[in-house]
C-alpha cells in the first residue's frame, strides 16, 4: 500500500470521528474545500465582443456574443475603411473619395463683389423660350451641363461650351407634340424626371388638364410613365436627395413616388375637381430624404411630411400664399416667395419665420404693381438665394438675391426692360438655377430677350445699385446695377407738384396714405422738419404721404411724388370767375352802346313802317328756327368776280 493511500484512509477517518462529534460543521467545512477545488479548476466565463479589430472590443471578454461593431457611425463604411475630409460636392475643397467630414468644407466668398453678366444663349444661338411657355433650367448634378425645355423639345447643353456652339450636346423631342413644364436630374445624372402635359394655349378656362410622370434614361433614350394624373396645374417635381423618392406637385394632388419599386408612396388629392383645385403649390426636399415640405395654395400653410412615419409632422402657424419655396442646402431654413412680392425665409424645424420682407400694393404713376415670384435656388453654402420674378410690376424680368441672414438685397440680375413695366410688356424669368460651385447663375426669359442667360460672380465689381441710364435725371454715375429707380422725365416745375424722399414708408389702411419718416432728421431741412407731423410711428416725427414707391431696395429710400388737385380746383374756381367778370364787361359796354345808338337814331312813327318791321323780325325768327333745324350749306365763291 502506498503512502497517499495510507494518508487519505488515514484523513477519511479523522474525519469521520470529527463529524461524528461536529456533524453540522464537518458539512460546511466539506462545502468550503469542494468549492474551493472547484474554483481552482475552473475559467470565469465573460461575454463581448472579442475581435480586436472592433470599434467595441473587449479585452476581458472569453465569450464572442457577436455584438462586435465595425461601422461605428453606422455610416455603411467600415471603420478602417473611413476618410476623413470635405464630403460637401459644392464646396471647393470637395474631397471625393472622403467618407466622414471633418468640417474643413469652404465655399465661394461672396463678400465682395457680384454677378456680373455673361452670356445670353438666345434665339439665335439656338436656345428657343416662347413668350409665356412654361421654361426651366437645371444643372446636371456635377455642373457639366444644363437642361432647357422648347415647344416640348428638352435641349441639353454642354456648360463649358454653351456660348461657343448653336449645338446642343442633346435633344430629346419625343414630347414634341406636348410641353414639358418641369424637370428634374436624378443625383446619379443618368436619368431626368420629367412633367408633359399637353399645350397649355390650348385649353381655355379652366386651365385643368391631364399629365404624366416620366422617367427618362438619358443614355438609353428610353424612358417609362410612373402616373398619369388629371385636373392638373401648377407642377414642381424635384428628386430625393439619396434618389430614392421623386415628389411631384401637381396642383390638386401632391404624390411621393418609390422609385425602387415605382409605386405610390404618399398621395394628397383634392380630388376630381375645377374649382379651388390648386391646392399644392409646390415642394421641396431637405437634406433628410425623408423629409419633405408640401405647401397649400388654397389653404395657404407650409406643411412639413415625414415619410418615415407617414406623417405631419410641422405646420406654420399662419396664412402663407406659397408660391414657390426651397430648402436651404443645409436644411435649416425654407425661403418662400408669394406672387405679392412678398418674402420670408423660415426655420425648416418649427417653421417659425426669421424674417419676411412684404410690399404693399401701390398705386402710384411712377410704380405699377408688385411682381409675382417665379422660382427659388439657393447659394450652395446656404448664406444667400435668389428669386425669379415674372414681366410685371417693380421686380419684372429680374432676379434678385437676398441675403439669409440680414434680408438684405445683396444683388440684382435683370435683363432690358422699359423702366417701368406695366401690364405684361417685360420678360418673365421662368427657369432658375444655382451651380454648385456658386459660380454661375443661369435663367430662362421669354419676350424679346428670350433664351438663357448666365451670370458668373466676380468678386472685383462691387454692388451698387442705381439708376444705370445715363439720360435719366437721377443718373447714378457710381451705380454698377441697374436698379430701376431711374426717373426718364424732367422735373416739373410747378407749384403743385409735390416731391419727398424718405428712409421708410408704410401703409396705414386706416389713414388711407403712406406713413413716411426719416431715421435721421439731419437729411431734412428746416423747413421740411417744421412741416413734419407727430405720430407713433417713429421718435424722428412723420408725415403722412399719398403716392409713394420704394425706388432703392437696398438703401430703402422711397420717392412720394404727387400733384395737389385741390389748388387746380382753386386755380379753376379763379380762372372761371375771371372770365365770367371779363364776359359781364362785355355785356355792359355792348348794353351801353345800344341804349346810345336807340337815343340818337330818329323816332319812327309811321305804322307801316312798323307792321314791316314786325313782319320782318317774324321772318327773321322763322329763318333762325330752319338754320337751327338745318345745317350751314357751303358758300361757294368766284374769285374772279371779287376781282
Amino acid at each position: 500500500m502506498s503512502k497517499t493511500t495510507v494518508c487519505v484512509i488515514v484523513l477519511i477517518f479523522l474525519v469521520g470521528i470529527f463529524s461524528s462529534i461536529h456533524g453540522d460543521g464537518i458539512e460546511e467545512l466539506n462545502n468550503a474545500q469542494f468549492s474551493f477545488l472547484s474554483q481552482e479548476n475552473e475559467t470565469v466565463s465573460v461575454s463581448g465582443c472579442t475581435n480586436i479589430s472592433a470599434n467595441n472590443y473587449n479585452e476581458n471578454a472569453t465569450d464572442d456574443d457577436g455584438s462586435c461593431d465595425f461601422d461605428l457611425d453606422d455610416d455603411g463604411v467600415l471603420d478602417w475603411e473611413e476618410i476623413e475630409g470635405c464630403t460637401n460636392t459644392t464646396a471647393n475643397n470637395f474631397v471625393a473619395n472622403a467618407t466622414d467630414d471633418d468640417g474643413s468644407c469652404n465655399y465661394l466668398n461672396y463678400e465682395n463683389g457680384s454677378f456680373q453678366h455673361e452670356y445670353w444663349h438666345g434665339h439665335p444661338h439656338g436656345a428657343l423660350i416662347s413668350q409665356h411657355e412654361p421654361s426651366f433650367v437645371k444643372f446636371s448634378p456635377d455642373g457639366a451641363y444644363y437642361a432647357t425645355h422648347h415647344n416640348g423639345i428638352i435641349q441639353i447643353w454642354d456648360t463649358s461650351n454653351a456660348s461657343r456652339t448653336d449645338s446642343a450636346h442633346n435633344t430629346i423631342s419625343n414630347f414634341s407634340s406636348y410641353w414639358v413644364v418641369d424637370l428634374d436630374w436624378a443625383p446619379s445624372g443618368d436619368h431626368i424626371a420629367i412633367i408633359v402635359t399637353y399645350k397649355l394655349e390650348e385649353f381655355g378656362w379652366p386651365n385643368t388638364w391631364t399629365s404624366w410622370v416620366i422617367i427618362y434614361n438619358i443614355q438609353s433614350d428610353e424612358y417609362n410613365t410612373l402616373g398619369t394624373h388629371y385636373h392638373t396645374s401648377y407642377y414642381g417635381i424635384e428628386y430625393s436627395p439619396d434618389g430614392s423618392y421623386l415628389g411631384v406637385s401637381l396642383g390638386n394632388e401632391i404624390v411621393v413616388y418609390d422609385l425602387l419599386n415605382g409605386e405610390k408612396f404618399l398621395n394628397y388629392s383634392s380630388g376630381d375637381c375645377y374649382i379651388l383645385c390648386h391646392t399644392y403649390e409646390d415642394l421641396s426636399w431637405g437634406n433628410n430624404p425623408k423629409i419633405m415640405t408640401l405647401a397649400y395654395y388654397v389653404f395657404g400653410y407650409i406643411t412639413i411630411y415625414d415619410l418615415d412615419s407617414q406623417s405631419i409632422t410641422t405646420q406654420s402657424s399662419s396664412y402663407y400664399g406659397v408660391e414657390s419655396l426651397k430648402f436651404s442646402p443645409d436644411g435649416s431654413m425654407i425661403a418662400v416667395c408669394t406672387d405679392e412680392d412678398d418674402v420670408a425665409l423660415f426655420n425648416s424645424e418649427n417653421l417659425a419665420i426669421i424674417w419676411e420682407r412684404t410690399t404693399t400694393l401701390k398705386n402710384h404713376f411712377y410704380y405699377n404693381g408688385n411682381s409675382a415670384c417665379n422660382e427659388i435656388s439657393w447659394a450652395p453654402d446656404s448664406t444667400r438665394f435668389a428669386i425669379a420674378y415674372d414681366g410685371n410690376g417693380n421686380h419684372a424680368s429680374s432676379v434678385l438675391i437676398y441675403d439669409a441672414n440680414t434680408s438684405d438685397i445683396i444683388d440684382w440680375l435683370s435683363i432690358a426692360r422699359p423702366m417701368d413695366c406695366s401690364g405684361w410688356n417685360c420678360a418673365s424669368i421662368e427657369g432658375l438655377d444655382w451651380s454648385l460651385d456658386g459660380e454661375k447663375i443661369i435663367f430662362a426669359a421669354d419676350s424679346k430677350q428670350q433664351g438663357i442667360h448666365t451670370w458668373k460672380f466676380n468678386k472685383n465689381v462691387e454692388y451698387i445699385p442705381g439708376c444705370t441710364d445715363e439720360t435719366a435725371v437721377n443718373y447714378d454715375i457710381n451705380a454698377t446695377k441697374m436698379d430701376y429707380s431711374c426717373r426718364i422725365f424732367e422735373e416739373v416745375n410747378d407749384d403743385n407738384y409735390h416731391q419727398a424722399y424718405w428712409d421708410f414708408c408704410e401703409w396705414d389702411s386706416v389713414v388711407g396714405e403712406f406713413i413716411c419718416w426719416m431715421e435721421d432728421l439731419n437729411d431734412l431741412s428746416d423747413d421740411e422738419i417744421e412741416e413734419l407731423q407727430d405720430c407713433e410711428q417713429s421718435q424722428n416725427g412723420c408725415e403722412t404721404e399719398i403716392y409713394c414707391h420704394e425706388i432703392r431696395r437696398t438703401y430703402a429710400t422711397w420717392e412720394c411724388s404727387y400733384y395737389d388737385y385741390e389748388d387746380y380746383e382753386e386755380e379753376e374756381v379763379s380762372s372761371s370767375s375771371s372770365i365770367r367778370s371779363k364776359e359781364m364787361l362785355n355785356l355792359s359796354l355792348l348794353a351801353i352802346i345800344a341804349f346810345i345808338f336807340i337815343i340818337l337814331s330818329p323816332i319812327k312813327k309811321d305804322s307801316g313802317v312798323s307792321e314791316k318791321v314786325i313782319e320782318h323780325k317774324q321772318d327773321v325768327f322763322i329763318e333762325k328756327e330752319n338754320d337751327d333745324r338745318t345745317p350751314p350749306m357751303s358758300i361757294e365763291i368766284n374769285l374772279r368776280e371779287l376781282k
